[in-house]
């Protein structure tokens, strides 16, 4: 019978080496690398979900079809400082700041809202939610909804130790970052933006201070701390 199988005059050798090799694929299955879903998960990660392009843990076989990846995340992308302004493109939001008044302004592509930080620091909420206008003295983040971190850092006034402007920002998704650094209108012409690999090391590194989470229909923010809107006394007893 192995003989019949395996030997040199079965009929299913008959046509050469490449019939055979077709029959044992049929029996055996074909080479594991070259099937979706199975392999070496790393060169699939490598060609599928390169580091620079998005988060690989975004993609993980349980979450994402690895056939598509039609839903992952969109490359971030930051423009050129100049004149003290610059941005960054996070997909649905984009930050915009300018050194002249220390501000960054958060704006939702969806939903047309806008949050904005600025001066010794001001924070406004979006037009959903009154665009209250309270104070802080950081750290502040925001928390959007896809899982984005934004970490504003202030520092003191030269003249004042009871006032703060914000000076750094440090954005993070999974290992993607972005370090904004110079926001602070107390020294002009010193604004940086510069790309990272390390968000998550970032995450751990740079201190939350007060948080606020992103609704999930993206009309505004919520406090981690009561699960309600901010109110100014509750970033009182956070800079406290």
């Amino acid at each position: 019978m192995f003989a019949a199988i395996f030997g040199g005059h079965s009929q299913y050798s008959g046509g050469g080496s490449n019939m055979q090799s077709s029959w044992f694929a049929g029996i055996f299955g074909s080479s594991s690398r070259n099937r979706p879903g199975h392999g070496d998960r790393d060169d699939w990660h490598k060609d599928k979900c390169d580091k620079d392009r998005w988060d690989k843990d975004r993609c993980d076989k349980d979450r994402w079809d690895k056939d598509d990846c039609s839903d992952r995340p969109k490359r971030w992308s930051a423009s050129e400082v100049k004149d003290g302004k610059g941005q960054i493109d996070l997909g649905s939001n984009v930050l915009k700041f300018d050194e002249k008044d220390s501000s960054m302004k958060l704006e939702n592509k969806q939903t047309g809202q806008t949050t904005s930080v600025w001066g010794d620091p001001h924070l406004k909420l979006p037009a959903s939610q009154g665009g209250k206008d309270m104070m802080f003295r950081g750290p502040l983040t925001f928390r959007l909804d896809d899982k984005t971190r934004i970490t504003l850092q202030t520092e003191q006034a030269k003249n004042n130790p009871n006032v703060t402007y914000t000076d750094k920002v440090t954005v993070t998704r999974g290992n993607q970052a972005y370090v904004v650094n110079g926001l602070s209108e107390q020294k002009k012409g010193d604004l940086t933006i510069e790309r990272k690999h390390n968000g998550r090391e970032l995450s751990k590194t740079t201190p939350t201070g007060y948080e606020l989470r992103e609704k999930q229909d993206g009309s505004g923010w919520i406090s981690t701390d009561t699960g309600r809107a901010p109110t100014q006394e509750d970033l009182k007893r956070a800079n406290a």
